[in-house]
């Protein structure tokens, strides 16, 4: 059984009764990072931390003691505060058959709580050579870190901050957590003799005779005040098959059973019902089949990966029936499906959009404009008929990447399916299985990180018809909040011009620019690309020109040479080069220079330019578009207020 399920299990432990305290663990390292909040910059937010020696049944540690890592990684505003996450203990390190989880707290008893400066962390073990005398025994502490007190580091003008541990140890008591074994299961379930249960969990954990754990996620499905009789569901390891578990006690099985209203992940099942249980029924190809009921799907077919096992599932009704298949591990899906776009119904309705579809010489097919389009006109939005985790993407096996692929598309409604179907592999594919992972790989975007641990690609069927520029004349962002992809025009587009998106960074020179496209199979053509030798040298020297520019105007120390005429130099070049779709970030540097001299107007004017473009061509919520906010607000609060003027800057230039 993987070390993943017995964390699950830890996760989501209350305790019961404590007993006792036992001496402490150490922490001894732990890193914070915040994002400079910059357009074009890792919007992510970070803590790390490693556990020295973690067995906390000893007062002291060895010196040649394991280490357990843990880590978050969030964007604003989603801090994952109560969220648990499973901690890794190192390779052949001891304690050998212990499972941590850690969880991120608000601080309590302060003012100022923030998730990388002031918080809690609450760590959980278990022993899995468990249960003894029909008890099972938790083991859990909390730890308080804060700037100023057990944390340095600093903050840089440009906002980065970065946070370490001091060098002195941050001892964590810990207290023991004994619960006792509610009953037993049935030998055929993998001759578990003991569970453990409370109503607020959505695990069960179970230990067998050879002291080997089980996690098993669990939905309370019947049971009377007394808790004398519970049904559990289950999905079984591997086989993608959803069974229910009995838990029998003082008396019989109740019959009919008295079902719980189902969640939206439960975690995939409906109820019984009187007359019947839950059908097994076929997909939309001969691949296999699924158990349905209720809002999701799980694919008969799953692989392991290292630690983690990617599984397929399916909401077929999601979007008013375009349905969405998800590839990521149980957890992982848990996560996402708490998200308000499955917690509430979604509805992104199929408008006809002001475009067509049409057959383009060199390319197969692409959009054109059936009408004028205006500058920050949404033009697209559409969900996704496919998420996959880039870890499964990653760290699996082509061949067993690729199945899961097809599995995932041919569950879909058979309209959706089609529509995936039809899309571009770019070159040929001689089995069906092939044609999808060919698809897959040319089509999706990267879209975040939507269990807030690893990033993800989704496929968009409407949206990968929209052929690449080098100068494109749309923008698309994804929304966490409605779950689709939108394409927002980025400058005027006339009636019969075709519609463009950048599949790669375009403030590059020409020739690396054409590298980087060879893996879609096609030399770029674009007005940027086709111009003379001349031409194409003034572009890459201007691409050189913003390149220089960026490198000078992020140097927030008192040593940079920045101006705000460098920040206005770098918009001119964002235009000339039709990189529009990114001018918000020429518009932030500039806001950033004029209010590092105290020009609170000019800095005012550059900094609604920013929020505007930048809400527009990525969405609102960005750390950016707070910072500029911010900016507006209160100029002379600012951070940046007057940070440029140690220097004898120009601020008329």
């Amino acid at each position: 059984m993987q070390v993943r399920h017995y964390l699950q299990a830890l996760g989501i432990a209350i305790p019961l009764f404590t007993t006792s305290a036992l001496g402490r663990f150490s922490v001894t390292s732990l890193n914070t990072w915040s994002p400079s909040g910059r357009p074009g910059t890792s919007p992510d937010y970070y803590i790390h931390a490693n556990i020295t020696d973690p067995d906390p049944t000893k007062d002291t540690p060895d010196a040649d003691g394991a280490q357990v890592y843990c880590a978050f990684v969030w964007q604003w505003p989603n801090a994952p505060y109560n969220q648990i996450l499973d901690c890794v203990i190192a390779d052949g390190g001891r304690p050998v058959g212990w499972a941590w989880t850690v969880e991120l707290l608000e601080a309590t008893e302060t003012e100022e709580p923030f998730p990388t400066t002031n918080f809690d962390l609450h760590w959980r073990a278990i022993n899995l050579s468990q249960p003894q005398d029909g008890n099972v025994t938790f083991y859990s502490g909390i730890g308080h870190f804060e700037v100023g007190k057990n944390l340095q580091g600093t903050c840089a003008a440009s906002g980065f901050c970065s946070w370490a541990l001091k060098p002195t140890e941050t001892p964590v008591v810990i207290d023991i957590t004994t619960e006792t074994c509610l009953g037993t299961f049935d030998e055929a379930l993998n001759g578990l003799n003991c569970a453990t249960w409370h109503p607020s969990r959505s695990h069960a954990t179970g230990w067998n005779d050879n002291k080997g754990g089980l996690d098993i996620p669990v939905t309370l499905k019947t049971s009377i005040s007394d808790k004398n009789h519970m049904i559990f569901e289950r999905r079984q390891s591997m086989r993608g098959l959803c069974v229910l578990v009995f838990l029998r006690m003082a008396v019989g099985f109740l019959s009919p059973p008295i079902c719980t209203a189902p969640s939206v992940f439960d975690p995939l099942l409906r109820c019984p019902s009187e007359t019947g249980g839950y059908d097994l029924i076929g997909s939309n190809a001969s691949h296999g089949s699924y158990l349905r009921g209720g809002p999701w799907s799980v694919g008969n077919t799953c692989y392991e990966a290292g630690a983690d096992e990617y599984c397929i599932y399916t909401a077929l009704r999601f979007n008013d029936g375009e349905g969405l298949s998800l590839i990521t591990t149980a957890e992982s899906t848990e996560k996402i499906t708490a998200r308000s776009a499955f917690q509430h119904k979604v509805s992104i309705p199929r408008t006809d959009g002001p475009y067509r579809e049409v057959e383009i010489p060199g390319k197969s097919h692409g959009l054109v404009a059936t009408k004028a389009l205006q500058a920050g006109q949404n033009l697209i939005s559409r969900t996704p008929a496919l998420v996959v985790n880039t870890k499964a993407v990653e760290k699996l096996q082509r061949h067993k990447l690729d199945d899961l692929l097809a599995r995932a598309v041919d569950s879909l409604p058979l309209a959706h399916r089609d529509e995936v179907l039809e899309l571009s592999t770019h070159d040929i594919a001689s089995t069906h299985t092939e044609k999808v992972g060919k698809i897959f790989r040319t089509n999706s975007f990267s879209t975040g990180f939507h269990d807030g641990k690893s990033n993800f690609r989704s496929l968009f069927t409407i949206i990968s018809r929209i052929n690449h520029s080098c100068r494109p004349n749309c923008v698309y962002y994804f929304d966490s909040n409605t779950f689709s992809q939108n394409v927002v025009a980025v400058r005027d587009i006339q009636p019969g011009e075709e519609l463009s998106i950048a599949y790669i960074d375009p403030v590059l020179p020409q020739s690396e620019r054409q590298k980087r496209l060879k893996s879609w199979g096609f030399e770029c053509s674009c007005e940027r690309c086709s111009v003379n030798a001349t031409q194409v040298a003034e572009s890459d020297g201007n691409v050189a020109e913003i390149h220089r520019l960026w490198k000078q105007l992020d140097n927030y120390s008192a040593s940079s040479s920045a101006t705000p005429a460098m920040a206005e130099r770098l918009i001119a070049l964002y235009r000339q080069e039709g990189l529009e779709s990114r001018i918000q970030e020429a518009y932030y540097r500039a806001a950033v220079e004029w209010i590092g001299l105290g020009e609170a107007e000019k800095a005012a004017q550059h900094a609604t330019l920013c929020i505007e473009y930048g809400t527009l061509f990525l969405g609102p919520g960005r750390p950016f578009i707070e910072k500029m906010k911010q900016l507006l607000d209160g100029p002379t609060d600012h951070p940046q207020w007057m940070f440029r003027s140690n220097r004898h800057a120009d601020k008329n230039t």
